[in-house]
């Protein structure tokens, strides 16, 4: 009996205690001043019209990010140029030029002690190969590429004439050159590459070879107008990636920290390709599958 009155006394003590403390607790709070409701309601308002700032701005920059593909990557117009390197590099026999049955092609009139005749040289035939050289980007903007493109080939070209009365034909070579500043529109494929297709731009396709023909020696230049869509067909420049990934998992044969890894490959579908700022953007979805 005597032991149970001093335990509950001992509760009664603690409480009393406890609420000793909360009251000397508010007694401290009570002189804190809390600002009158008209001020509070204006600070709402301030605060509110910042917020709406700030969420404009929010949304402005949400806006143009990328988020309907899995994967984006921004290629720079470095990368792209070593990838058009080897892409001009691969490339043999892009065009072939022919030089049809043409007349007088040179002519010269000449008169010697009353005697007239004509010196004059024909092409026959010709043809000749040429290969792209270089393709080198200058500038990206509104889905068009600017580029720098060379173009070069060399072949034999069949000639006859006369010289001085003389009949004679001959064969020589030819040497043809471009080199030119032209744009390309850029597409997206159905196979994930991207087409570079040629914008139509009149070109100077310039044309040298020395002619002698019965000692006479003949250096001929020529510019040839050509279309460039004519020239150089729609170009596929491959993007389309493909994979493979080990992904961790953990397993209760080993211990913890250790893991089994199961290996992956990740394929990129549905491309698509933009310009941005001097760059390349590049997007794709992916699919994920495990590597039986």
């Amino acid at each position: 009996m005597i032991n149970l009155i001093t335990n509950y006394n001992l509760r009664i003590t603690v409480f009393g205690i406890i609420f000793l403390l909360i009251l000397l607790f508010l007694s401290s709070c009570s002189t804190i001043e809390l600002p009158p409701v008209e001020e509070s309601n204006k600070k709402i308002i301030e605060y509110r019209t910042q917020l709406q700032e700030i969420d404009k701005f929010i949304n402005s920059k949400n806006a143009e990010l990328k988020t309907e593909k899995d994967v984006d990557i921004k290629v720079q117009k470095e990368m792209l140029n070593r990838m058009l390197a080897v892409l001009a590099n691969n490339r043999k026999e892009d065009l072939t030029i022919l030089f049809l049955k043409t007349k007088n092609l040179i002519k010269d009139d000449k008169k010697v002690l009353g005697i007239e005749y004509t010196n004059f040289v024909d092409i026959d035939k010709g043809q000749v190969k040429m290969d792209l050289k270089s393709l080198k980007l200058i500038r990206l903007e509104k889905n068009k590429m600017e580029a720098i493109i060379e173009i070069g080939g060399n072949g034999d070209i069949s000639l006859s004439g006369k010289n001085t009365g003389i009949s004679a034909s001959i064969s020589s070579g030819v040497d043809l050159y471009l080199k030119d500043n032209v744009e390309f529109k850029i597409e997206n494929s159905n196979d994930g590459n991207i087409i570079l297709r040629p914008i139509p731009k009149k070109m100077k396709l310039k044309t040298k070879f020395t002619i002698e023909l019965l000692k006479w020696n003949i250096p001929w230049r020529e510019e040839i107008e050509l279309e460039f869509s004519d020239i150089i067909s729609p170009i596929s420049v491959p993007m389309s990636l493909a994979t493979e990934i080990d992904f961790p998992f953990p397993s209760k044969s080993k211990k913890p920290g250790q893991f089994n890894y199961i290996p992956c490959k990740i394929n990129f579908f549905d491309t698509k390709a933009l310009t941005e700022s001097e760059n390349l953007i590049w997007m794709a979805n992916i699919n994920i599958m495990k590597i039986k």
